[in-house]
């Protein structure tokens, strides 16, 4: 792993804060969403770019990045997915028996 260029730099830690928080701006949501990970993948490639890590290294460590990020958030999106069908099944229980109870 190579050491964050954001602890290497001081100079330029101010510019360098501002893409950090990249991600934030680039959409906020429950679950993690495609164009959250461009942006902050973007943002990742330019960072390491300006200080001297070759293109080719980058986009092959981009690729690994990517099959990653895109199994990762398959099974985010499943559980979610999963979560949000058993709140609605007990909320549905929870009011039938609540309707019940009112009669």
């Amino acid at each position: 792993m190579w050491p964050s260029p954001c602890r290497t730099g001081t100079g330029s830690a101010g510019r360098e804060g501002r893409r950090s928080s990249l991600g934030r701006r680039c959409g906020r949501g429950t679950a993690p969403r495609r164009s959250q990970w461009m942006c902050v993948r973007d943002a990742w490639f330019e960072l390491w770019a300006e200080h001297g890590r070759p293109e080719a290294e980058l986009r092959s460590r981009l690729v690994a990045m990517e099959s990653t990020w895109q199994r990762l958030w398959t099974k985010a999106n499943a559980r979610w997915h999963l979560s949000r069908a058993r709140a609605s099944t007990e909320l549905a229980r929870l009011l039938r028996h609540l309707a019940r109870d009112r009669k």
